[in-house]
């Protein structure tokens, strides 16, 4: 039961960084848009109809994903009052902030989506990305051998901070 938890806490965030990619390749998805386009803007992977809070992280990640930090960090912060309890809301407030360069609230944040889900692979990666900018890389590399011990099997999030752990260390 444990293993099935991890693997579709896993696949719940691959498939927010994978809406967060498509993004950023340049989807024609505009922020208001999912609600009134086609049927995948519409359900979740299950076709069950996204709920208020799915929607609302979705424009989120569109925000995001055209490097409009201050816009996707704007609809966070909203989306936390509104969700208080949502960790996908929270990652999100500390990776729009993390870019904004508001380091403090950025940590605030990543802390508290791992305090909802203690196992939340995205936040994870963000917040050892943000103590590599805040130059503690000992404290990022606690959180890679997290994320190895939580996902193994093609895992986006440990591949991509093992990937900053080595640029930092190669700078």
């Amino acid at each position: 039961k444990y293993g099935e938890i991890n693997m579709i806490n896993s696949l719940k965030h691959t498939l927010a960084t994978t809406i967060l990619i498509l993004a950023c390749a340049g989807n024609s998805y505009a922020a208001g848009s999912y609600s009134d386009s086609g049927s995948s803007d519409k359900y979740d992977s299950t076709g069950q109809p996204l709920t208020k809070a799915q929607k609302d992280i979705k424009l989120i990640t569109v925000s995001l994903g055209k490097n409009d930090y201050e816009s996707g960090y704007k609809l966070a912060k909203k989306a936390t009052e509104l969700y208080p309890n949502n960790p996908d809301a929270w990652n999100y407030l500390g990776f729009s902030s993390r870019k904004l360069g508001k380091y403090d609230e950025s940590e605030m944040a990543y802390t508290e989506a791992l305090s909802i889900n203690p196992e939340h692979v995205g936040a994870m990666e963000y917040y050892g990305e943000l103590h590599l900018t805040l130059k503690r890389p000992e404290k990022a590399k606690l959180l890679l051998a997290q994320l190895k011990s939580l996902c193994s099997f093609n895992c986006t999030e440990m591949k991509q901070l093992e990937k900053a752990i080595k640029n930092y260390e190669n700078n």
